[in-house]
C-alpha cells in the first residue's frame, strides 16, 4: 500500500481472531493520504473543504483517461496531452503514465513525471470536479512549495492519487467513483476507486 515518503507506514494489528475469540477484529493506523486516496482542498490551501463537508457528488462523475506517455518532457506532463480531449464533457480526467507499475521500487517516489504549470493552470480554470493520476503526487516529492496541488486544490477540485490499471480505460468514457471516508476535518482519505462502463 503506497504511502508518502516521510510519513508513517500503515500498520495493521489483529486484535482478535476467529479461532481464539470467535471474531476477527483488526486495528489499522495510517495517514489520510495512504494508498489510492483523495486530496481535498483543505489539504494544501486555506479552504475549509474537507471529506465531511464536500458533497459526495464531487467525488464521482463522467470521466475519461488520457495517455500521457507521449506528452512528457523534462519529467513534466505537458498541456498538449489534452489537445484532443473535450474537457468540458467530463467531470474527471484521469492521467495514465504507466508509472504505477513501479510501485515497490525506490524510483516510484523520485523519477515520476509531474504536471507542468500550464497543465495545472488549465485544469484549475476548467469546470472539472477533479483529476486522477497513477502517481504518488502531481508535484515533486522533494519540492515543498506544492505548486500544482495548490493551483488545482485552490480551485476547489479533488485530486485522486496512486490509481492503478488506467491503461484499461484510455480514451474510454465511463462513470468514475472515488468516495472517501467521512472524516471530520479530513484533508484526504483512502478510497476504493472504480470505473463503471455503460454498455
Amino acid at each position: 500500500m503506497p504511502y508518502y515518503p516521510g510519513t508513517s507506514k500503515p500498520v495493521f494489528n489483529k486484535l482478535f481472531n476467529y479461532e481464539d475469540n470467535g471474531i476477527n477484529y483488526t486495528q489499522f493506523e495510517f495517514t489520510c493520504h495512504t494508498g489510492t486516496h483523495i486530496d481535498c482542498p483543505a489539504h494544501l490551501t486555506d479552504k475549509q473543504l474537507y471529506t465531511h463537508n464536500v458533497a459526495l457528488t464531487n467525488f464521482c462523475g463522467k470521466a475519461t483517461v488520457v495517455d500521457c506517455t507521449k506528452y512528457t518532457f523534462n519529467n513534466e506532463i505537458q498541456l498538449a496531452v489534452l489537445k484532443d480531449v473535450a474537457i468540458a464533457d467530463y467531470d474527471y480526467v484521469l492521467f495514465y503514465t504507466g508509472f504505477d507499475k513501479n510501485w515497490g521500487k525506490e524510483c516510484y517516489f523520485s523519477e515520476f513525471s509531474v504536471f507542468s504549470a500550464d497543465l495545472a493552470n488549465y485544469i484549475a480554470d476548467s469546470k472539472l470536479k477533479g483529476i486522477g493520476v497513477d502517481l504518488v503526487s502531481i508535484d515533486p516529492v522533494k519540492n515543498t512549495n506544492y505548486r500544482n496541488h495548490k493551483k488545482v486544490l485552490g480551485s476547489n477540485k479533488i485530486i485522486v492519487e496512486n490509481l492503478t490499471n488506467l491503461e484499461q480505460l484510455i480514451n474510454k468514457c465511463f462513470e468514475f467513483y472515488a468516495l472517501p471516508l467521512k472524516i471530520k476535518n479530513g484533508d484526504g482519505s483512502p478510497v476504493r476507486a472504480i470505473a463503471v462502463i455503460n454498455s
